[in-house]
């Protein structure tokens, strides 16, 4: 089954030194549920690779995303359809 929703990256040390480390979720607009799983990333390299290998973002949307990831400590991408094998596959299920 396809879910469409937004994804959620969150910087989780923005602003203080060390390696970066983000959180990300994915909530289904269909779902009544609140609560996403959620996987956390380090390194901005990894992140990268994580969105555009596994979710399969295209490569100036997350150029985008982690510009505002920078900027402000979070960023979303909205209306993103995912289907259940995928969402289980990026650890987002």
């Amino acid at each position: 089954m396809k879910r469409e929703g937004t994804l959620t990256i969150v910087y989780l040390n923005h602003g203080r030194p060390g390696e970066p480390k983000y959180n990300v979720g994915f909530s289904d607009y269909a779902s009544r549920e609140v609560a996403t799983t959620q996987r956390e990333i380090v390194t901005e390299n990894e992140l990268k690779k994580y969105l555009t290998e596994q979710v399969k973002v295209h490569l100036d949307s997350v150029d985008v995303v982690l510009r505002q990831l920078k900027a402000a400590g979070s960023a979303a991408i909205f209306h993103l359809i995912l289907t259940d094998e995928e969402l289980k596959a990026t650890g987002l299920r």
